[in-house]
């Protein structure tokens, strides 16, 4: 599968959050972050400042979750990526 357009298809990361004190976040808490990390399986074809295997910053409100060969990905938009770590 590949994405198309400025579209980029994800991996959610499932790293454990810390505090900037080394305290772990809660997934409750974690929840309510506006912004999580995500690796690049596949960018679109438009796509220009990301490639496949960055981590990311992104906006998980314009996210969507599908589910290929039983595996859930998260679609998002390049402009909703707010960095590249």
């Amino acid at each position: 599968m590949k994405a198309i357009n400025k579209y980029i298809l994800i991996k959610r990361s499932n790293d454990e959050v810390k505090t900037s004190g080394g305290l772990l976040m809660s997934k409750a808490e974690e929840s309510q972050m506006r912004y999580q990390v995500g690796v690049v399986i596949t960018p679109g074809t438009l796509v220009e400042y990301i490639k496949e295997g960055d981590s990311i910053f992104f906006d998980k409100v314009h996210a969507f979750d599908v589910k290929i060969d039983g595996e859930m990905l998260t679609i998002v938009q390049e402009r909703d990526v707010v960095a590249v770590l």
